[in-house]
């Protein structure tokens, strides 16, 4: 039986640098194989949110997530984190979920931009904001992004949805944890 998976990407800047997070899943049976049905690639297994979930570092302040325990988390800075599947090599790109905080960036709805979705409103944890997603797929990912506005400054999810892996499943989960003191 074929399964059928799809993929997300968020992308998080902040100081000129991009963090993002992927969320994996995938419905049916039987083997993984990239459904090409909406050029996402192969969802890995999801993980659904669980009480032995850990916590990440804080990205900003007031601002909690949490990811499966498995995962590997990267602090890349003060105000950015990334979360990669288990077993991720540590020495070159790999796909990941990231999460940054740029203080003093505002959120606007994005115009239309070759290559992009239209933007749609999403609430995040109480945070109004932005989701948008690449739509030519750049080998070997593309991926889906959410500005939030939060304390004068801007939140970005990011998320690998691309022709080799699908992390928006588990992004979706993750996103479920996060909790914003407003």
């Amino acid at each position: 039986m074929r399964t059928r998976c799809r993929a997300t990407t968020l992308r998080l800047g902040t100081a000129g640098v991009i963090v993002a997070l992927a969320v994996v899943a995938c419905t049916g049976g039987g083997s993984s194989s990239p459904d090409s049905s909406d050029g996402a690639g192969v969802t890995p297994p999801l993980e659904q949110v669980s009480s032995d979930w850990a916590s990440a570092p804080a990205v900003a302040n007031g601002i909690s997530v949490r990811y499966p325990s498995d995962w590997q988390v990267t602090q890349l800075g003060a105000n950015v984190i990334s979360f990669r599947q288990p077993g991720s090599p540590d020495d070159r790109p790999v796909p990941n979920i990231a999460i940054s905080f740029e203080p003093g960036a505002t959120v606007t709805q994005p115009g239309l931009v070759d290559g992009m979705s239209p933007a749609q409103p999403i609430t995040v944890a109480g945070l109004q904001g932005w989701e948008y997603h690449q739509t030519g797929l750049v080998a070997p990912s593309a991926s889906t992004f959410i500005d939030l506005p939060y304390l004068g400054g801007r939140l970005q999810i990011t998320a690998t949805r691309g022709p080799t892996v699908n992390l928006v499943p588990q992004l979706e989960e993750i996103l479920k944890t996060m909790e914003v003191a407003q």
